[in-house]
């Protein structure tokens, strides 16, 4: 998750409602509820989360700053 982050910034992932251990781990890093749907194949509910990344600069990652 971290490489992922570090690469991409914001990221936004599906799970299946159901899935309490995926949905724990998303929540684990972060990850805020922004939809919630339905998957047409199983007829289950689907979340979409999304991960905001931390938009800090490259000289206040250094200090510990605040941008």
């Amino acid at each position: 998750m971290n490489k992922a982050q570090e690469l991409h910034g914001d990221l936004e992932v599906e799970v299946f409602k159901e899935n309490s251990i995926g949905r724990k781990f998303y929540s684990n890093y972060g990850f805020k509820e922004i939809e919630e749907k339905l998957h047409g194949p199983t007829g289950q509910k689907i979340l979409r989360l999304k991960f905001t990344a931390n938009k800090l600069s490259k000289r206040d990652a250094v200090t510990g700053a605040p941008s």
